[in-house]
């Protein structure tokens, strides 16, 4: 009797300890971590996928306006639908292994009860497998599907799931590490040393690991556990090793970039980004791409609002700026924006960074990262024709480099455009008051230019400038008080020694002040040829006039710049109204003008839904001077209380954009009303702007729940 209590012990304990088939809590543990892995990536998968949604329908906003042109910083690019779709991926695999698993674990357990209910009764198999340690009789006593009363193995089932396990845990490892090589290339994408190893360690894994996956085996068993073959170690080695690599790489990566985030909230708070930069270096980098990334020359006598009086000397700044750029090579790429702000000496016609011309010429080569130059006279009178050729030259060079896309002038004469405008480079211009001559010289007339540019062509000017593919396109313009320049550009457009073309132009701003009769004409033109394309629309002041409280020496209001349903892809409406074109003024008043246009654009039908206007913004801007304007002792919120009170203004909006079920109008879905009151000094009340409100929204019962009806203090 003990003996044969020993032979069932004995037996018994092989049966459960003897094959790893059978190891039920090991099944347990795995089938329970493959399901919540699999519910894991199911809730991952979810929430990637209507983040993805979500961005990608908030992806077409308008570009930014150029009014104050500030360098954007761009991260490294993101593919968020690859890591999607590869979630996705993983997620079936791990559900159809969670399936395999749990399918597997359940038919061992069922046998492993069906030999625990055979096991008093099957004492001379029990001696057989004692006795003949054979690879037969192991699987003959505790194969995973043994039928013991038959003495025959059903093994294919247990064959054909483990080998679907292995080849789907082998494709989610290839995902994963995959996954993870793809984001170490965008950590390193500028650190090729870095990244190359990765990769090739990443290759020589795929390879073993295929390698692995090759028939003929001896037993599934070796595919799962991979106890066997030649290329076990080095399989295992590289895993670990991208593994412990890439992961210790973007565990180090993310930590900065949670430092960039930081940094990037405070990019507009100077006092912020300076104590930040004394935190640690890596600090420092990150924040000295937001300090310097707009630095300017700015004349000394020049005073700007809440700044204290500059040092009177112009070559002190320069020679400081010169020495910084010397001594800080890797600080260089961190300008995308450089500025020249001068005022001209009306009695010499000299400006003053013009003074120290050797040191001018010596910073702009050392601004290889500029993406956009600014040149401003504050005195209305730069007249580049003073300043010394050499500083001339060494500007219209740095205009014509490939990195600068974008150029802003204003207020200077003596500007030969046509060396701008044949650099395909360029996709932002800003023209402000600029003409060929000085305000009271006629232009130049085009043949003049046309000779010029032979000219030019033929100097020093580099080859690579020039676009061997045809004209490129100018994609936004800002332009007021430049008529002759303007006229020229488009008469130049479609010339083929052009490259630059407004024909594909997608943003036009367009500025009233001083819109004279080269302007008008220019104007009729640019509609006629060149308004196609156009996506956004401004019309605003401008500049600033020379004499703001003179409003009858001011032109009337240009009413063909409200020619809206010259646009035929036209989505995104702004209308910016100065101060002395309201309604007291008889000869200025522009709300019928406005009103008009608008209720042609809702009448007006397109041919595809998706040209018709999206957003429509509408500013008016209030100043003090307006008080005096009057005629009558009163104060700013006293105007702003009778400019809420204007029926004529607010019924007539809420008439024409409350009937906009058909035409262009149909699909507005976006409208501002602001009140610019920030000018005014003493600032208004909170209070006083509430009542206003309340008195708008009063004449608007239409559109007043529609509409976002705010004030800038």
């Amino acid at each position: 009797m003990s003996s044969s209590a020993t032979v069932t012990d004995s037996y018994f304990w092989r049966v459960l300890d003897g094959l790893p088939d059978n190891d039920l809590v090991l099944d347990m543990v795995l089938g329970i971590i493959l399901s919540v892995s699999t519910v894991i990536l199911a809730a991952t998968s979810y929430r990637m996928m209507r983040l993805v949604l979500l961005q990608k329908a908030c992806e077409a906003g308008p570009s930014s306006s150029i009014s104050a042109p500030t360098a954007s910083v761009k991260g490294s690019g993101r593919r968020p639908s690859l890591y999607v779709m590869a979630s996705f991926v993983m997620f079936f695999l791990f559900l159809a292994a969670t399936i395999i698993y749990w399918t597997k674990a359940f038919l061992s357990m069922k046998e492993t009860l069906c030999l625990l209910r055979h096991l008093p009764f099957d004492r001379d198999i029990a001696r057989v497998a004692l006795q003949h340690d054979s690879e037969e009789t192991r699987l003959l006593v505790s194969g995973c599907r043994t039928t013991l009363w038959k003495g025959r193995i059903i093994n294919d089932l247990d064959n054909a799931l483990c080998l679907a396990f292995a080849i789907l845990a082998q494709l989610f490892l290839f995902i994963a590490d995959g996954l993870l090589v793809y984001r170490c290339y965008q950590v390193f994408v500028n650190v090729r040393l870095v990244y190359i190893p990765v990769i090739v360690i990443y290759a020589v894994y795929f390879g073993v690991s295929m390698l692995q996956l090759y028939p003929p085996m001896k037993a599934t068993s070796e595919v799962v556990n991979l106890k066997s073959g030649p290329f076990y170690a080095v399989w295992l080695a590289t895993s670990i090793t991208i593994n412990i690599v890439v992961t210790a790489a973007i565990t180090t990566q993310i930590l900065l970039e949670l430092i960039d985030s930081i940094i990037d909230e405070s990019q507009d708070d100077e006092q912020n980004l300076r104590a930040l930069s004394l935190v640690d270096r890596r600090w420092y980098k990150r924040t000295r791409k937001h300090l310097f990334r707009s630095i300017g020359l700015h004349d000394p006598t020049t005073k700007f609002p809440g700044q204290k009086q500059r040092e009177q000397d112009a070559e002190a700044p320069c020679h400081r700026l010169l020495e910084i750029l010397e001594s800080r090579p890797l600080l260089r790429r961190s300008i995308k924006e450089f500025s020249i702000v001068s005022k001209t000496d009306s009695q010499t016609g000299l400006c003053g960074w013009s003074q120290p011309c050797p040191t001018v010429i010596n910073i702009l080569p050392l601004l290889p990262a500029v993406r956009s130059f600014i040149l401003v006279d504050c005195s209305y009178f730069l007249r580049l024709a003073n300043l010394h050729p050499a500083l001339r030259h060494a500007v219209f060079n740095f205009m014509s480099r490939p990195s600068v896309t974008a150029i802003w002038l204003r207020d200077i004469a003596d500007v030969d455009i046509l060396p701008i405008i044949q650099k395909s480079h360029l996709k932002t211009l800003y023209l402000g008051n600029v003409h060929f001559g000085t305000e009271f010289d006629p232009p130049l007339p085009p043949s003049v230019h046309h000779e010029a540019a032979s000219g030019q062509d033929s100097s020093s000017q580099s080859s690579e400038l020039i676009s061997a593919t045809g004209p490129a396109f100018l994609q936004i313009l800002d332009i007021w008080g430049s008529g002759d320049v303007f006229k020229n550009i488009l008469q130049l457009t479609n010339n083929p020694d052009t490259r630059i073309s407004l024909t594909r132009l997608r943003e036009l701003r367009m500025g009233v002040l001083f819109f004279d009769e080269a302007m008008e004409e220019s104007w009729n033109t640019f509609l006629d040829t060149c308004a196609e394309h156009v996506e956004k629309y401004v019309v605003y002041d401008g500049g600033h006039l020379r004499t703001p409280d003179l409003p009858e020496d001011v032109d009337p209001f240009p009413r063909s710049v409200f020619a809206f349903t010259r646009f035929p892809q036209l989505k995104d409406l702004k209308v910016v109204i100065p101060t002395r074109y309201f309604q007291w003024f008889d000869e200025h008043n522009v709300t019928p003008i406005l009103l008009e246009a608008l209720e042609q654009l809702s009448q007006s039908s397109r041919s595809s839904s998706s040209c018709f206007l999206e957003t429509l913004k509408i500013e008016f801007t209030l100043y003090n001077s307006m008080c005096e304007w009057v005629g009558e002792p009163v104060s700013l919120s006293d105007i702003v209380i009778r400019f809420s009170q204007d029926g004529t203004l607010w019924k007539g909006l809420d008439r024409v954009l409350g009937n906009s079920e058909s035409g262009s109008l149909s699909a507005l879905e976006d409208v501002t009303i602001t009140l610019d009151l920030a000018s005014s000094d003493p600032p208004v009340e909170e209070e006083v702007w509430e009542r206003a409100k309340g008195a708008i929204l009063d004449r608007m019962p239409s559109i007043g729940d529609r509409i976002n009806l705010r004030a800038l203090f």
